[in-house]
């Protein structure tokens, strides 16, 4: 296992403090959360915190800040495919 991901086309190292600012985020929690530009804060390779939208953290100088407005970050085992014959009918059931 190595110490470092490849994400939006830069390395990152996981002995830092990663933060992913402007993030949307899809949670499968008991309350099925949905974030919209969020903080995620991870520190060693796990992740610490996640602050809602207009939140006053202050990132430091060792931080590695990812900007990921327009990106969606899910569980990596959610699988968000559809198939478009069942889209369709599903879209005119709506509406009808």
């Amino acid at each position: 296992m190595t110490n470092k991901l490849q994400s939006f086309d830069k390395d990152v190292h996981l002995s830092s403090r990663l933060i992913i600012q402007n993030v949307s985020i899809l949670t499968l929690d008991e309350k099925n959360n949905y974030y919209v530009n969020a903080t995620v804060i991870i520190e060693n390779g796990r992740f610490k915190q996640i602050l809602p939208h207009g939140n006053d953290f202050k990132s430091t100088k060792n931080d590695q800040i990812i900007d990921a407005t327009g990106k969606l970050l899910m569980p990596s085992f959610v699988d968000l495919h559809f198939h478009t014959a069942v889209a369709k009918v599903c879209f005119v059931l709506i509406t009808l």
